[in-house]
């Protein structure tokens, strides 16, 4: 899934739409699953659970520094600012309830939430 995700994509992070270089003309991205897998998230290993991201955008997904909105919107979980919109082409779609899951995870914080 990784990888169809990858292609389709083209290596472009669906967030910033940079793509990183290398030698050959080869180039560089991560698949990212927003439900993670495994236990105790059991997120689905499909194209609806997945985005195609940079490094620095993986990483921050995965660590809660961002989150997604049912508008595809994302936002910095720190200053709670949005500073994106996910692009998407063809039919991949994100499914707003692995959005969902993903921001219960990182969104609330204290009393406030980002949504």
């Amino acid at each position: 899934m990784a990888r169809q995700v990858k292609r389709l994509y083209k290596n472009h992070c669906q967030v910033c739409n940079e793509v990183i270089p290398g030698l050959d003309g080869r180039t560089y991205s991560e698949g990212a699953h927003v439900k993670p897998l495994g236990r105790p998230h059991l997120g689905g290993d499909v194209l609806d659970n997945m985005l195609c991201l940079c490094p620095n955008h993986h990483t921050q997904l995965d660590i809660g520094g961002m989150v997604i909105l049912d508008d595809m919107s994302v936002v910095d979980t720190l200053t709670k600012a949005q500073f994106a919109t996910l692009r998407f082409t063809g039919a991949h779609r994100l499914d707003p309830r692995n959005a969902e899951y993903h921001r219960s995870l990182w969104a609330p914080l204290g009393n406030e939430t980002i949504i």
